[in-house]
């Protein structure tokens, strides 16, 4: 059976500063997808706090770009902004860019990416959350998640692996993408991911069975018309069978590193990856 997996993620307003998000934002919109499920629009849904921001993840049969999908969730981000709003909280609604729902999320200022998948007998997924960053702040970890032996040893040991993956990969200035094949064209691939500002990993697929093993969001809401020159990337990580296994998936975050997107956008800043009930950052915002 084929489900696709929706994780939208919006700042909508926190308690102090980009902080935390506000209880009572993360009940409204726990609310409106417990409704969703009990209708039969989502087969499964849940809400989590990150930053100052609000993730949904939303599980359906209704396919990638589906309008009544985005309008849900857009309706559960702006139900959960006016409660920011009744609230007096920093940066109210911050990222719904418009008034109304404008026909999909592409342009309305949350960070979103969609995977559909034929589900395993045990389907392994991983979501990665991010609060006050660049969108090409996951150009790295995933690179050394699906192209580095050194942090995967499943790309030398493992026969679907071994094969390598295709990387897609955006230019968020032009609007074009490139799709570069590892291991063989591994030093292309850096080349343009090594500019994270403007180019960014989208998609990954496994060259051995094409299925897609990672979607993430590459929207700036700055690109968007938005003020902010920060963001919160998202991305959808299959695990397990003919991908990395969780554990080579989060490898990668255990090698300090920096990212842009700290202090109002000015500064780079350490990525600090913390359990979901510590998402909380105030050190350099995010």
């Amino acid at each position: 059976m084929s489900l696709t997996l929706s994780v939208i993620r919006a700042a909508l307003g926190a308690s102090a500063g980009h902080e935390g998000a506000h209880l009572a934002l993360l009940e409204s919109a726990r609310n409106h997808l417990a409704l969703a499920v009990q209708q039969g629009t989502l087969t499964d849904a849940h809400a989590y706090g990150v930053g100052e921001g609000i993730a949904l993840l939303l599980v359906h049969e209704h396919g990638e770009s589906a309008e009544a999908v985005h309008r849900l969730a857009w309706d559960t981000l702006a139900a959960a902004a006016e409660v920011a709003r009744g609230l007096h909280l920093s940066g109210a609604g911050r990222d719904l860019l418009t008034d109304e729902f404008p026909g999909s999320l592409r342009a309305a200022g949350p960070a979103f990416a969609e995977l559909t998948l034929d589900e395993r007998p045990a389907e392994t997924v991983v979501v990665l959350l991010s609060t006050q960053t660049a969108t090409g702040a996951y150009n790295l970890p995933l690179y050394r998640a699906f192209a580095d032996p050194f942090n995967t040893p499943g790309l030398v040991l493992a026969e679907a692996l071994h094969e390598g993956f295709t990387f897609e990969v955006h230019d968020t200035m032009l609007g074009r993408k490139i799709v570069f094949t590892t291991p063989q064209e591994t030093y292309d691939l850096l080349g343009f991911i090594g500019a994270p500002s403007r180019f960014v990993v989208k998609r990954i697929a496994s060259r051995a069975t094409g299925e897609v093993a990672c979607v993430a969001s590459t929207e700036r809401i700055a690109d968007l018309g938005g003020g902010s020159t920060d963001d919160g990337p998202v991305a959808i990580v299959r695990t397990h069978g003919v991908f990395p296994t969780t554990g080579e998936l989060t490898e990668p975050f255990a090698t300090p590193s920096l990212v842009a997107g700290g202090m109002r956008g000015t500064h780079v800043a350490p990525w600090m990856p913390v359990a979901l009930d510590a998402a909380t950052p105030g050190r350099w915002d995010g």
